[in-house]
């Protein structure tokens, strides 16, 4: 038995902090009403802010192990969050 490189695993777990934190998101935009507005904005911008450190974390291990498509792929999702958080602090703040 082969045991897999460590850098492998932390490209995993760091997909799995990104779809949690997706999904945290969804569920927060399902209970919307549950919340006042203000506690609403901070929430998703908070969610918002940590997916974009966790896609920068998951373009520097793209980056280590070389693989340049993936990590085109990375860079222009991590925009499109960038973008889509950078929207909501101009509407909102």
């Amino acid at each position: 038995m082969s045991s897999r490189p460590a850098s492998r695993s932390r490209i995993n777990q760091l997909n799995i902090a990104s779809m949690v934190i997706l999904l945290i998101i969804l569920i927060f935009f399902v209970l919307k009403d549950t919340f006042p507005f203000q506690t609403q904005k901070w929430i998703y911008l908070i969610l918002g802010i940590l997916l974009i450190v966790v896609d920068v974390l998951r373009i520097r291990e793209v980056y280590k192990l070389g693989h340049r498509k993936l990590l085109l792929v990375r860079i222009v999702t991590t925009l499109m969050v960038t973008g889509f958080v950078g929207y909501w602090w101009y509407l909102h703040f």
